[in-house]
């Protein structure tokens, strides 16, 4: 049993850096208790965009930057938490006032039916997408394992569509009341008011009516190797020019996963223009033919999902659904392509939560190293502010976002997005007719004086070694960071054995030899791993070690990874080491091949190469055919460690 909580109480604190945040959080039963699913009702009913209260009284107004209520109990009883995140220039006491007075139903309107419809069949929908994804699944499972039981899960899939609006207020009445609520500060009452939390019953009785899971269709076994996934492609080009590849596949639940590629224009005169990148985001606040609220209801009614992603040459859109909802869902993804209202209240609370994000990371360990260092690659490389490879100051970003209007936003969309140059590709269950439909909702958005996609090549530059110490000031974590640049490209010779090696020396997880020596044996990191860098394209390589660490230990973190550098050329891989790595990276290859979302991507990528999974198969026979002394020759031709540029950050005394 929870104890009642002896009146309100507060609790400020102070760091460097960071954004303003209000909480307030209140005790709530264990999940197995029957009110968890009017709290999660009614969480979502306050929370969501663009209906819930507290976004159309804090956010909407630009107020606050974010807000929101989430939180069950567990296996005991937790905390239910009401947050709103703030830009600098609020009036905090106001907006504290606003959000406890929503949160408990002061200055709350009444929900409407329709309302409770949306959320509920929101929940459920999200859960559906779990039994979907088995890994989803079983994380989620594991969790009310730990709860008591795995199958609290269906209870509250069972529970959900028939919570009513009586059960949330009340559940708001009872929870969400000053008495049961810890803020930010401590506050003395005329009166104190404990709220009695009740006991979950057995939980024998609490399941003893379920029904058992909902039914999903199952998936087949495919072998994600090249050969078979090569043998159910099919490759297209449409009468309109858009070029379609999909990979047919029995998905469980049906699944489709489709992505389009958009690309246009040239690299500097794309980067020229401001707010590319606000386009796909400002795309979710509807369309001519859909309000957000109304694109929001079709995506869920269509158990579907919609991801735009727009930058400087071109744009991704992902659209997930069932067979049976994907070209219906494509339709409405259409309507918000083609016909999209680009709001100016929404460009300007994006505005806002951009420039108060970047605000509020100026103190942060990563930002104050990439200050001290910027100028050594901008320099090194030649460039100056407009260059699209120089690197940007806080101040710098902050000045650009300042200046960019919704008229750039507009004209961009205007002056480039099209279907000139398009790829579509489709994983999964795949429903009949979607060529036709592909061709008929986008084939005719096309702009004749858009210019034409130029790919660019980035090309190596030696960056001097050099070093760097950034002070982040009541950080209890420092972090280094180990790179040097390499005239490397993805199809070179000497890869495959990089890329190995890079893995036995700080990709194999716990494995590797960086944490192996600098984690485990001598405990100065918290985490550490390496990473190897090359595209396709051009021959801009790279190599970086980075970890975290107690600030003290920084000159012996840094000692011991460049002995380690050493002895790696020195000494050299062994044959059970370069064994576990191919073996690492193979599986992972495979098991990407598994998943319809990552797939959808591989196809895209074989797509934009102009090749097939036969090209998949040559890099992974390379990979396997590579030697010991292949792997050792790579690592002492490419990786040295006088080259490095050391950077770190934290709150050193010294």
């Amino acid at each position: 049993m929870e104890p009642a909580q002896d009146g309100e109480r507060s609790v400020v604190v102070r760091r460097v850096g960071g954004q303003h945040i209000l909480l307030a959080a209140y005790h709530v039963p264990a999940i197995t208790h029957p009110d968890t699913p009017a709290l999660i009702v009614y969480g979502l009913l306050m929370s969501l965009q663009p209906s819930g209260q507290l976004f159309k009284q804090l956010v909407e107004p630009k107020l606050a930057v974010a807000a929101g209520i989430g939180g069950v109990g567990g296996v005991d009883p937790g905390t239910a938490s009401a947050f709103a995140a703030l830009p600098p220039d609020a009036d905090v006491a106001k907006l504290e006032t606003l959000l406890l007075d929503l949160a408990e139903g002061r200055s709350a309107k009444p929900f409407e039916e329709s309302e409770l419809v949306r959320v509920r069949d929101l929940a459920v929908n999200s859960y559906r997408q779990q039994m979907k994804n088995p890994e989803a699944l079983i994380q989620q499972i594991s969790g009310l394992v730990a709860a008591g039981d795995w199958r609290l899960l269906f209870q509250l899939m069972e529970d959900i569509p028939k919570v009513t609006l009586a059960d949330v207020e009340r559940v708001r009445a009872a929870y969400f009341k000053p008495a049961n609520r810890t803020l930010g500060r401590y506050m003395p009452a005329s009166a104190v008011e404990r709220v009695q939390i009740p006991a979950a019953p057995p939980l024998d009785e609490r399941l003893a009516a379920l029904q058992g899971p909902p039914k999903v269709e199952e998936g087949e076994q495919l072998e994600p190797m090249p050969a078979v996934l090569e043998s159910r492609m099919s490759r297209s080009v449409l009468p309109s020019g858009i070029s379609l590849h999909t990979l047919k596949k029995q998905t469980r639940g049906n699944t489709v996963v489709l992505q389009m590629q958009l690309r246009w224009g040239e690299r500097d005169a794309t980067f020229a223009r401001n707010g590319t990148g606000m386009v796909g985001s400002l795309m979710d606040e509807g369309s001519t033919g859909f309000t957000r609220q109304q694109l929001q209801d079709a995506l869920i009614k269509l158990r579907a999902s919609l991801n735009i992603t727009s930058y400087d040459q071109g744009a991704t859109i992902s659209l997930s659904a069932e067979r049976d909802t994907l070209l219906p869902a494509l339709r409405v993804a259409a309507d918000a392509l083609r016909r999209p209202k680009l709001p100016q209240d929404a460009f300007d609370r994006d505005i806002k939560a951009a420039l108060s994000g970047i605000e509020a990371s100026r103190q942060e360990p990563g930002v104050l190293r990439q200050e001290a260092t910027r100028g050594h690659y901008n320099q090194a490389r030649g460039v100056t502010l407009g260059h699209p490879d120089y690197v940007m100051s806080v101040d710098e970003r902050i000045a650009n976002l300042k200046v960019t209007t919704l008229d750039d936003v507009k004209r961009f969309y205007a002056d480039y997005w099209s279907f000139n140059d398009a790829q579509v590709s489709v994983v999964g269950a795949l429903p009949d007719g979607l060529a036709a439909e592909v061709d008929q909702l986008f084939g005719d958005w096309k702009k004749p004086a858009a210019p034409k996609f130029v790919r660019h090549i980035p090309q190596h530059t030696t960056v001097p070694p050099a070093r760097f110490d950034a002070i982040a000031r009541d950080k209890a974590n420092a972090i280094v960071r180990l790179h040097q640049t390499l005239p490397l490209n993805g199809e070179d010779a000497d890869y495959p054995a990089l890329d190995l090696a890079v893995h036995i020396f700080g990709g194999g997880g716990l494995e590797s030899r960086l944490s192996e020596r600098v984690r485990q044996k001598e405990g100065l990191t918290y985490g550490i791993g390496a990473n190897l860098g090359a595209s396709h394209w051009g021959n801009a390589g790279s190599f970086a070690i980075q970890g975290s660490y107690e600030p003290s230990k920084r000159e012996r973190v840094i000692a011991v990874v460049q002995e380690e550098v050493r002895r790696m050329a020195a000494e050299g891989i062994t044959a059970a080491e370069l064994a576990r790595a191919k073996k690492d990276i193979l599986e992972g290859r495979k098991q990407g091949r598994s998943d319809p979302g990552s797939l959808v991507g591989g196809l895209t990528s074989l797509a934009e190469r102009g090749e097939t999974w036969a090209a998949s198969q040559a890099r992974d026979e390379k990979l396997a055919a590579v030697t010991v002394e292949q792997a050792n020759a790579a690592w002492r031709k490419h990786i040295h460690p006088e080259n490095f540029i050391i950077s770190t950050a934290g709150d050193f005394k010294n």
